[in-house]
């Protein structure tokens, strides 16, 4: 896993094997490109526009979330699911005192637990629960984080992970500013405030949470300009992880996962000397195939 700032929030590195597409699944000209597993027809779906849909409400969660468009601003979400059979509540504890540590606010002081009404004691949040079987630790890293208040953010998005999950949840966060991505983390208690069991479903936590924190981070920043979505998608070419240009490539993709380059014409938030930068990467880390030559 490739690593950047402190606490290693980024995404892993993308290094699926490559197969070699038939015959009669290339085209004539452009550039192709076949991935031998599923991989990135999964993290396509996940960024189309349009609802994405999860089961009704219940105890776990269910909501539609609009997907992220080409300028929204874009959230790193981790989420951990923590077991409290024998060890948990050390390890809770532990970990409290870890996001609290010394320099990590924005004024270079110890880390200041907070929740929706205030700042929290730590041994307070941390009591033990009866009947807790888990505890959810999220990471929350917008991408201008810097520009946002943290607290108000990180409030406003647990408000809406409530009303998705249809219950209140005991909950609390810390800011962290001593990386070059301000970001946040949130530790979510596995009973909420009815004394409930709380559960959530991995595809809201994978998928639906981090496209909340993005339509969150929108709506206070507004949409990245079009010359933002530029420098970014040039940053990302060299990049050794999934990136939004392969994402953009994979809404190409065929059936059998082969993409001619002379679909990148009118394509989404892609052009063609970004679509062709990237493969020249992708094919260096031997990730893609060119199975014909460049038209």
């Amino acid at each position: 896993m490739s690593g950047r700032g402190g606490d290693g929030w980024d995404l892993p590195i993308f290094r699926p094997r490559m197969g070699r597409a038939p015959a009669w699944a290339r085209p004539a000209d452009g550039m192709t490109f076949k991935r031998s597993v599923a991989q990135m027809g999964i993290a396509v779906g996940r960024f189309r526009s349009g609802l994405t849909h999860f089961p009704a409400r219940n105890a776990r969660a269910g909501c539609a979330v609009r997907g992220a468009s080409g300028l929204s601003r874009r959230c790193v979400v981790k989420a951990r699911y923590m077991p409290m059979r024998a060890g948990g509540a050390k390890a809770a504890r532990l970990h409290l005192a870890y996001i609290e540590r010394d320099g990590v606010e924005s004024d270079g002081s110890k880390g200041r637990l907070f929740d929706a009404e205030g700042e929290v004691k730590r041994e307070v949040f941390g009591a033990p629960i009866e009947g807790e079987q888990r505890q959810f630790r999220v990471i929350i890293a917008p991408e201008d984080g810097e520009e946002l208040d943290l607290r108000d953010y990180t409030r406003g998005l647990v408000d809406r992970m409530e009303k998705d999950l249809g219950r209140r949840l005991r909950w609390a966060a810390v800011c962290h500013h001593n990386t070059d991505n301000p970001h946040v983390h949130l530790v979510v208690r596995g009973v909420d405030v009815e004394g409930r069991d709380v559960r959530i479903d991995r595809s809201y936590i994978s998928n639906s949470l981090r496209l909340r924190a993005q339509e969150l981070a929108t709506l206070e920043l507004g949409p990245r300009s079009e010359l933002e979505v530029k420098r970014q998608l040039t940053h990302e070419i060299p990049q050794e992880r999934l990136t939004t240009i392969d994402r953009r490539l994979g809404e190409l993709a065929s059936p059998d996962r082969t993409i001619d380059l002379s679909a990148v014409v009118g394509a989404r938030g892609l052009s063609r000397p970004h679509a062709v930068a990237r493969l020249d990467v992708l094919e260096q880390l031997h990730v893609a195939e060119r199975t014909s030559a460049t038209s």
